[in-house]
This record gives structure tokens, sequence and C-alpha cells, in this order.
């Protein structure tokens, strides 16, 4: 996946990115999807679990590499080459899938750049693109434009200093009434404000709802090219938003309702600091009983 400009790695893989405020004092702000890790995807789990294994089962090399993992010395080692393993085993059971047969992560982070370069006006022929990708940025113009979609800011990085946390939305946009968007611009007042959106590739679970209300609630948005930062549009809405899911030649445009999902993705910004907090304290001296033995047993004598 790639990963925005401004944010960066730490060694364990996590993705953070540094910010600066206006006293210049940088923080370190943790993105909004490793703010969603503290909660449990069954789903997404069970779908590492079972590429892993077949991963594995498949590929020598991986097996080989878990045995040397296995037997290293060091424990912190040993987890960490495990844990790269494992999610090279993921990345091998993908590939051998006969459903799919490529990398889901890579492949998405390829629609989104031809998406963005055809907002951006530098793909002008999108049915002249290879076949592999020309049915789902075919129906991501044929939506943006049946729906009257005007791209108001595009893979840009929000924050939140109050918070703690930040990240990058894909796009903001604004609806213009069209035949084909009439009762949905009616029912979700789409002439007013613009919206957070994110276009995905891959299945959409309810917790997209959680990282759309942190996008727009954040407190405002930083150019890491610049180091300058400015305010999210005044009319930006917070009560709903937008996933363009594109699967083969199909689009669909889902609306989310953000208005539990504020308070939602608040609360797990506080499991998430509560997680660095070491809440057990020393345990309290041990006063130590002297029990005295049982009785010894009378010996058995034979009848």
């Amino acid at each position: 996946m790639t990963t925005p400009a401004a944010a960066r790695t730490d060694k364990d893989g996590g993705r953070f990115y540094p910010i600066p405020d206006e006293a210049g004092e940088l923080h370190l702000l943790p993105n909004i999807s490793s703010v969603l890790d503290v909660l449990h995807s069954f789903g997404l789990t069970d779908w590492k679990i079972t590429n892993s294994l077949v991963g594995i089962a498949h590929r020598a090399d991986l097996q080989a590499r878990i045995i040397a993992a296995h037997n290293l010395p060091d424990p912190k080692e040993r987890k960490r080459e495990l844990k790269l393993i494992a999610s090279d085993a993921v990345d091998a059971g993908q590939c051998l899938d006969p459903s799919r047969g490529y990398l889901a992560n890579d492949f998405g982070s390829a629609i989104h750049l031809l998406t963005e370069l055809v907002d951006a006006g530098n793909i002008s022929d999108v049915f002249s693109m290879p076949g592999v990708v020309r049915g789902q940025v075919a129906a991501y113009v044929d939506t943006i434009e049946a729906h009257g979609i005007t791209t108001v800011l595009s893979e840009f990085t929000v924050y939140s200093f109050e918070h703690a946390y930040a990240g990058t939305l894909d796009r903001m946009w604004r609806f213009t009434r069209t035949e084909h968007n009439a009762a949905a611009f009616d029912e979700y007042d789409l002439g007013r404000g613009c919206f957070g959106a994110d276009t995905k590739t891959g299945s959409i679970y309810p917790k997209v709802g959680m990282q759309l209300a942190a996008a727009v609630n954040a407190e405002g948005i930083y150019d890491a090219a610049t180091g300058e930062r400015s305010p999210l549009p005044d009319d930006v809405r917070r009560d709903v938003g937008f996933v363009l899911q594109l699967s083969g030649d199909k689009a669909k445009l889902v609306p989310v309702d953000l208005t539990a999902a504020w308070p939602a993705f608040v609360g797990a910004l506080a499991v998430k600091a509560f997680d660095v907090t070491k809440p057990l304290g020393k345990a309290l001296p041990h006063i130590r009983t002297e029990v005295e033995p049982p009785p010894a047993a009378p010996p058995v004598t034979a009848a």
C-alpha cells in the first residue's frame, strides 16, 4: 500500500504522522487506521489466517524461514522475524487464491492512483487503458459524472492535536443535482456543503464510518511539502459521508451515517491510549504465614 507523503513508518511497520504545531513542537500522531486496530476485525483476521496457511503450505522458503526463526535465541528477534514471515505468508496466499491471484492492497493502491490521475485530467481516454484496470476506472468515471460529483480535495492529510491522531482522506466532494441522483439529493440534502469520501476496491465494513468521521472532525489539513496547515472547508458535512466501491466494471456509491461514528472513534482513541498505560501497580508485600505440617499418617500394618 502506498504511504502518504506526510506519513512515516516505525520499526514495527506502524504508520504515524510527524506534524508541528504553531509553536513548532513536533507531534508524532498515530494514523487513523492504527487507532481503529484496537477494534477486533473478525473478518479480516480470518482472511489473514486463511491466506497465511495457504501460503505456508505451498512455499518451502516460508517453511524454512519459520523453522530458522523459531530457533533464534533472542525472543524479541524471534518474534519480529516470525511477524515478517506471517505477513509474507498472507501475501503468498493471496497470490495463490484462484479467485484473485494478486495482492489486494497493491491493486487497490494502483486503482486509487489512477482515479486521482483521472480527476487531475492526466487520463482522458479511459477506454484505451489495459483491460486489467479499464473496468474499474471506467466505472469510477461513470459514477462521478452520473451523480454530479466535483472533487474539492484529493488525497490530503488531516490532523487533530486535541485528540492526537492524523490520517489521509481520499476525497472531499460536492454534488450537483442530476437525473440519476435526484432522490438521494433530496434525502441527504446533497446541495448543502461538501462530503468526505473514500474509494474502496474491496469489501466495505461499518468501521469505514469511523474513518470518515475522524477525517471530517479533524482540526485541519497539513501539507507535508510546504509545512503549512489550513482549515477544513467551513461547510464540511459531519453527519454523512460516502464510500465509492469499485469491483470489476461495477461501482456502488454508498452513503455512510457518521452521527454515531464520531463518538465511537473517540472511544477507540480512549482504548488505544489505555493500551499504553500501566494500570497494574506493584504487588503489595507478601506476608508469609508459617503453617504447621499435618501429622504423619500412622503406618499401615498387614492384617
